[in-house]
């Protein structure tokens, strides 16, 4: 079976859910149904979802499992998709952090975190190395999180885990692209106090928190005029 794009690109990432294999392309969504280790039995179907175009997926390792969708990068932002074939769209809210041109939309990468509620993404700037191949940048990247507790999205710019990032005895193990190019270090987030503890609480973060009504230093309460 022949799964082509109309405009000419390639498979960029292939991902099952349920009993439904999603096929994307940069700029298309197709969906497999059916049994294909069997052509002589139960026929199979392959339909192209997004007829107009435009919209697919960037980078396999940016599709995870989330709320019974799948959640994947475009070229536009974060979408999800369901098994009913549902698109909706997670991050418009954010739309216009993503025009940056610099950004590796095809090594983005997304881990849904299920103990802390939260979509963690990353979509990697990359650097020259010491021996001349390419590592990450903390400081450029994008790093978005998604709280889908409380419906919000936050930016953290010192996370690294473009090189891949998942659950191991229960502690977030996750792995950036080292500088050296030569050695990777493994960080797990946890309160070990030891060598491979990942910790960024070691200095106070300066912040300012204004309400949206004061007087005279008190605290802010709900008024409204009568």
């Amino acid at each position: 079976t022949l799964v082509n794009s109309s405009f000419g690109t390639k498979i960029t990432a292939v991902a099952a859910l349920r009993d439904l294999l999603y096929i994307f392309h940069e700029d298309s969504i197709h969906v497999l149904a059916g049994d294909i280790s069997n052509p002589e039995g139960v026929p199979y179907t392959v339909d192209l979802l997004t007829n107009e175009g435009g919209l697919g997926c960037t980078s396999h390792h940016s599709i995870t499992e989330f709320k019974n969708s799948l959640v994947f990068l475009s070229k536009q932002g974060y979408f999800s998709i369901n098994s009913s074939h549902a698109l909706q769209e997670l991050s418009s809210i954010i739309k216009p952090i993503f025009k940056d041109k610099e950004l590796l939309f095809n090594k983005a990468v997304t881990f849904n975190w299920t103990e802390k509620d939260i979509l963690m993404m990353i979509i990697p700037k990359e650097v020259p190395g010491t021996f001349g191949g390419v590592f990450t940048s903390q400081t450029d990247s994008l790093i978005v999180i998604y709280d889908y507790f409380r419906e919000a999205w936050l930016q953290w710019t010192n996370v690294d885990f473009s090189a891949g990032i998942d659950i191991y005895q229960g502690e977030l193990a996750f792995l950036p692209r080292n500088a050296s190019d030569i050695t990777s270090i493994l960080h797990r987030m946890n309160d070990l106090d030891d060598s491979s503890d990942y910790a960024d609480h070691t200095e106070a973060i300066d912040f300012e928190y204004d309400t949206n009504w004061e007087s005279l230093g008190d605290p802010t309460i709900p008024k409204k005029f009568l």
